[in-house]
Order: C-alpha cells, then structure tokens, then sequence
C-alpha cells in the first residue's frame, strides 16, 4: 500500500493545472528557482536517461512512430521539485540547514520539450534513494501552459521588494502538493501557495493568522514559521491514508480547530447516517410492537 501510494503521489506531483498569467509580472521571479545547468552533477544522470524518456513519449503519448530527430528535452528549462523531506518539521527557519536536508532527500526534474503538433510535452525525472528513473510522462494542448512556476511567481511578485531565493516543495505533512519556500537574508521568511490553495480547515480567523504581514488568504503567501509551528504542534499523519487530511489552523495556537457547531462536511455525514439508522430501527420496533400486542 505505502509504495503504491508512493508512486501515487510522484506522479501527482509531476503535473499539475492551468495557471495563466503575464510574462512581465512573473518574469524575474522565475530566476528565483533552481533550473537544471550543464554544471550541475544532475545534468549527466538526467541527459542519461534521454532515450528512456522518448521512448515513453513514443509510447505514452501521441508520439507514435518516429520522433523528430530534433525532438529533444530543453534541459537548461528543467526545475527542480523536492518531495517527501518533512522540512516543517525541523523547528528551524535556517536556509542552509533546510536545504541540506532537501539534498540528501528525494526530488525530481520537470523536463520540459518543445512544443510539436499541437502539444506541449514534458517528463518527469525523479531521484529517489539515490537511483534516478523516469517517473512520468505527460502531454496537454499547447496553449495552455502547464507549470508550478507559474502560479507561485505570480504570487512571490506581490512580495515587499527585497532579495528571494525558492524552492519548491512538496510532499510534506498535510501539504502534499507542492509549494514554493522563499527565503530571504538566510532563513525561510514565506510559504507561498503554486496551483493548489494550502488544505487548511477552521475558522477564518484561525486561518488568516497563519498569513504573512498584509496579505489576504486569497493571496496564497504565508508565515513560513506559523505554517511550520502548526505542523508541528499537529498529530503526524499516518503514512497509510491515501488522502492527507487537511491541516488544523487552530494547531497554531495548541488547540483543535472544531467546536462542538463546527464539525467537519466528514462528521456530519456519519451523524446524519447515524440517526437515520436510530430512526429505522425506533420505526421496526414500533411495528412489531403492534403486531404483538
């Protein structure tokens, strides 16, 4: 069950939705991310894999038959995507103790193509307990454009000016899809939301106080230290569950979010089975009470 969830969650990671936005917005945000280099000691064990990932495009996608021989991966354009390291749980803020532990942990490549017929292609190359595979492939029209980047840049531009640095992160307790961590002056300052908004559950006002100064929970860009406290103040998920439970924003203050009015959509549907049942079997009894006087 935990490798199937595992693989599960690599290949949901690897893709994600549309997010469209104006290149002049984001643009320098984008620099702000970790992008493949020849220099890079990836960049071999990456390129190394090239036929393996064409011939699952070949196969995969609608790439049947020969493929162009000028057909290939951008490599320079491939970002960097960090799963399954529980950084929220470190208790520290520190960027150089945070991204050591992302090192020696797991992470993919997303390995974009060239747009052809149509279709924008990309492949997702990930390490994994130091042995490198192709995790997935996946094809989508070409007009929309399908990245993390995207709508995480178009967030960090709302940021006060100052100088960034992110990462993106995903498979963490309670935040499976990833995120980007940003850091400034050496330690991580915000967690900014990508495609998906943070599975947060409680009041309003719970949620916003995990935001950063000034923003709105429309906004997507949080405290990165209350986000962490409240992860760690919160019971660790059981690695079983298929699907992570939302997280408890009153776990930033100690406390469970739910009051006795404010149950979960989850708890009511058992309440609501429960008495119907109660009333099913008060109704039998009723019955055979008349028939057996």
């Amino acid at each position: 069950m935990k490798r199937l969830f595992s693989l599960l969650v690599v290949c949901a990671l690897c893709f994600g939705t549309v997010f469209s936005v104006g290149a002049a917005e984001t643009s320098s945000y984008y620099e702000e991310f970790e992008y493949l280099s020849e220099k890079s000691p990836d960049y071999p064990e990456v390129t190394a894999l090239e036929d393996e990932v064409l011939d699952r495009l070949r196969t995969s996608t609608s790439l049947s038959g020969k493929i162009p021989d000028d057909f290939k991966p951008l490599y320079t354009e491939a970002y960097k995507v960090y799963i399954d390291t529980q950084i929220l749980s470190m208790n520290t803020a520190d960027e150089e103790e945070i991204r050591a532990a992302l090192e020696k942990g797991d992470y993919y490549w997303m390995l974009p193509f060239p747009d052809y017929n149509g279709y924008t292609r990309k492949a997702c190359v990930l390490k994994r307990g130091g042995q490198w595979s192709v995790s997935s492939v996946e094809e989508y029209e070409s007009d929309p454009e399908v990245s993390y980047l995207l709508p995480a840049a178009k967030r960090m531009a709302r940021l006060p000016q100052g100088d960034y640095s992110a990462v993106l992160v995903g498979g963490l307790n309670y935040i499976q899809q990833p995120v980007a961590v940003v850091f400034q002056e050496g330690e991580a300052r915000y967690l900014v939301e990508s495609q998906y908004p943070l599975p947060l559950e409680g009041s309003d006002q719970q949620k916003q106080k995990l935001l950063a100064p000034g923003f709105s929970l429309e906004d997507g860009v949080y405290d990165y230290e209350k986000v962490a406290q409240t992860v760690r103040n919160a019971p660790v998920p059981s690695p079983d569950l298929l699907t992570l439970p939302a997280l408890n924003a009153g776990y930033l203050d100690g406390e469970p979010v739910s009051t006795a009015w404010e149950f979960s959509p989850a708890w009511w549907s058992i309440v609501i089975v429960a008495a119907v049942g109660i009333a099913a079997a008060i109704l039998i009894m009723a019955r055979k009470g008349r028939r057996n006087p």
